[in-house]
């Protein structure tokens, strides 16, 4: 999610904050951690108003955007195995997707 609204974001931390182990789950899935080698996105450089330092999630609560991002080329498509790598990456990416748009609900 590209810089959501800042209400969106605050329900996003929340979700983070009530299922930390869940969110980590997802970020550190060996099929997310592959293909995405992580989140990437804007972040502060301090910790989010409401959060301490100190809070065992601000690596993740830092975020102003959430992205999970693979670089495609046009060669990419000339593969003959290119819908199956492209499955597997949004294989990759749905419980980050699913995590956020419960967030937002």
């Amino acid at each position: 999610i590209y810089t959501p609204p800042t209400p969106s974001i605050t329900q996003i931390r929340t979700a983070i904050c009530a299922q930390p182990n869940t969110f980590q789950q997802i970020v550190q899935a060996p099929p997310f951690q592959k293909i995405f080698k992580g989140l990437s996105g804007q972040q502060l450089k301090k910790a989010p108003r409401g959060y301490p330092i100190s809070h065992p999630q601000i690596k993740y609560l830092r975020y102003k955007s959430l992205l999970a991002r693979y670089p495609i080329e046009a060669s990419f498509f000339q593969t003959p195995d290119w819908m199956e790598k492209m499955i597997s990456i949004f294989r990759a990416m749905k419980p980050l997707n699913q995590f956020l748009n419960q967030a937002l609900q």
